[in-house]
């Protein structure tokens, strides 16, 4: 796409998120709260935070339920508890929709997380049904305070990133655990074969889980489009959030300051834990929210997995149907060779746009 055109369109989304969507919260919290917090975090070893030891809350017999058909798939609807609970009914009742290939348990799956302020499952039930086609059933999970978890209200996810820097790696905390035992529950019902799917904060809420144990090597695969790599980058620089440098400011935190507090958020700590031939990097060259030159050092870091760079915005790409197209194709080749991918060929490649 024509790189005016995606700045264009990034440009007023931008404009509309910032004056519509992200509202000041009633709590006002200090620098010197917030850093009285990070005191305690386990900053050299970040992934306990995201999976700490908490109980398994029982899941009911008909979590996933099954609701009509489209064509010889079954399109269905779950809902669990999360093992993370914040009080709130409405955001601890994990949810999302599922599109059920006619194997069903014995076809492999994959979980698909969306970005943040993703209002429902339009552009994802797209790519699920081309997935149908390669022989995957797809889960569609709804990260925290979004859709059908979000506060009474408020807009899809508006609420996520929290100036409270408590409430937004809480958040983070909360998709983790809730990924994982969507994860578990998979596999208890019979897939044994799963793979992961994340678009841009659903991409970096994947790298996050990959990395972190009990046993990520039950993740077969890993495609990331347009990762945020930088969370402290992206705050200081993407125009979409302009009104969360606003807000912290107001919290009497500087973006120095931020960097800092949000160093145990790069991706950098997180790396996954598979081959790099079992992992695919989709990089939009003109994103003003990842970055494309940040998905490209994180590309390197990781000794150059599988990486399809497109001509997109990150607002566009996220509407482009061909290069989800290629996306799906490319993950068939695992499903052609009975959901395995030998760790050594075909060799990782790269495709620019």
């Amino acid at each position: 796409m024509w790189k005016p055109a995606t700045f264009a369109v990034e440009s007023f989304v931008s404009w509309f998120v910032n004056k519509m969507l992200i509202k000041p919260g009633p709590d006002q919290v200090s620098r010197q709260e917030i850093e009285a917090w990070f005191e305690n975090f386990p900053k050299n070893d970040p992934q306990s935070y995201f999976l700490p030891d908490r109980p398994f809350l029982p899941v009911p017999r008909d979590w996933l339920k099954e609701e009509s058909k489209h064509g010889d798939a079954t399109l269905a609807d779950f809902a669990f508890p999360s093992d993370i609970e914040t009080g709130s009914q409405r955001n601890d009742t994990v949810r999302g929709k599922a599109i059920l290939h006619p194997s069903r348990a014995q076809g492999p799956a994959v979980i698909m997380l969306h970005g943040w302020l993703t209002p429902g499952h339009h552009q994802s039930m797209s790519v699920a049904k081309d997935l149908v086609q390669q022989g995957y059933s797809t889960y569609m999970l709804e990260l925290p305070q979004h859709m059908r978890r979000r506060p009474k209200g408020k807009f899809s996810g508006s609420t996520f990133i929290n100036p409270d820097l408590r409430k937004f790696y809480g958040a983070i905390q909360q998709s983790v655990s809730d990924v994982h035992k969507l994860i578990q529950l998979l596999q208890r019902k019979g897939h044994r074969q799963i793979h992961l799917m994340g678009i841009s904060f659903g991409a970096y809420i994947s790298t996050i889980v990959s990395s972190c144990p009990p046993d990520p090597r039950r993740i077969q695969s890993l495609t990331l489009v347009m990762p945020v790599v930088d969370l402290s980058y992206t705050f200081a620089n993407s125009p979409i959030l302009s009104k969360g440098r606003e807000l912290l400011e107001h919290h009497d935190i500087t973006m120095d300051e931020l960097s800092e507090l949000f160093a145990p958020l790069k991706t950098s700590n997180y790396r996954p834990l598979l081959p790099r031939e079992r992992i695919l990097l989709v990089n939009a060259s003109h994103d003003r929210v990842s970055y494309a030159h940040k998905v490209r050092e994180l590309w390197k870091e990781w000794n150059y997995p599988h990486l399809f760079e497109e001509p997109q915005g990150h607002v566009s790409m996220i509407f482009a149907r061909e290069p989800f197209r290629r996306i799906v194709s490319h993950l068939g080749q695992y499903t052609q060779s009975h959901g395995y991918l030998s760790d050594t060929n075909p060799h990782p490649q790269t495709v620019l746009l």
